[in-house]
């Protein structure tokens, strides 16, 4: 999402403790959310009412309380003070959290974004727990930190046009036939995928016995000496 003066990225399917989530920003040239100001909070609370899922969970900014004096928040890393203007943004009673009979229940917590059912706003929460987060970065750098996190799947919309080397999905499972038992099959599946199609190649003892380029099962019939053998198609990428 596109902000005044910077580039913000959600990260819903990551889900990091503060301290790990702050490293993760800085390693794709980014950091930490700062809320610039209320017209920028207002965006912010479009896109979670949007996308967030679910809406229980909150999201880190770099919103701490301030180490050397835990009677306000700052903005980690900005040298910033919360702007006093914040404070209708806040779900909790901020006056009661900041009154100096309560100031030790503040150490070490965190400013998260999270919804009351009705808005989203600031909360405080401890920073141990996996959560959400928001990262920024000044639109300069927005186009070579995309770049950087382009794969193979870059500009490429139906998943099955990915060209990709082969992934084995399933391996095939030992298995144990003993001749004096009813048994007279033993299967062994695998599954792999990848563009261009896989090639399984079956070998007994250095010989090539079977050649596919499918998922399938092998089965092997146990009849009179004879070894007779089976393959069902179940998977086709």
């Amino acid at each position: 999402m596109e902000s005044s003066t910077k580039c913000l990225r959600f990260y819903n399917s990551i889900k990091l403790s503060y301290a790990d989530a702050k490293e993760y920003c800085a390693s794709v040239e980014s950091s930490l959310l700062k809320v610039h100001d209320l017209v920028e909070h207002e965006l912010i609370a479009l896109w979670l009412e949007a996308n967030a899922n679910p809406k229980t969970v909150s999201w880190y900014s770099s919103g701490v309380v301030d180490p050397q004096n835990t009677g306000r928040f700052v903005w980690e890393g900005y040298g910033a003070e919360l702007d006093a203007n914040y404070k209708s943004l806040w779900l909790i009673d901020i006056d009661w959290w900041l009154n100096p009979a309560n100031l030790h229940r503040l150490q070490g917590l965190k400013v998260v974004y999270a919804n009351n059912g009705v808005e989203w706003g600031f909360n405080v929460t401890e920073g141990v727990t996996p959560r959400p987060f928001i990262c920024q970065t000044p639109k300069a750098f927005a186009a070579q930190v995309l770049a950087l996190q382009r794969d193979y799947t870059y500009g490429i919309l139906d998943p099955k046009d990915y060209r990709r080397g082969p992934r084995i999905v399933q391996q095939p499972t030992n298995q144990i036939f003993y001749k004096a038992s009813h048994t007279t099959q033993i299967s062994f599946e695998c599954e792999a995928e990848g563009l261009p199609l896989p090639e399984y190649k079956w070998f007994k003892y250095e010989v090539l016995l079977l050649c596919f380029s499918f998922s399938f099962s092998l089965s092997f019939y146990f009849a009179v000496g004879r070894c007779l053998t089976r393959i069902y198609n179940y998977l086709i990428f």
